[in-house]
């Protein structure tokens, strides 16, 4: 998934160096969003640590 996210961004990044704005604003959404995801769903987990 991360190696995912990377991808998306760096799509986006080389979208806006090609001055194609509209699909690098939608594909650098689209890895936020997903980024926002990935992120919660790890930070709800419960920890299982057992000491």
């Amino acid at each position: 998934m991360i190696a995912l996210l990377f991808a998306l961004f760096t799509l986006a990044m080389l979208l806006a160096r090609r001055e194609n704005l509209l699909p690098a604003y939608a594909v650098f959404a689209l890895a936020l969003g997903l980024g926002l995801f990935w992120f919660n769903h790890h930070m709800s987990s419960p920890l299982s640590i057992q000491l």
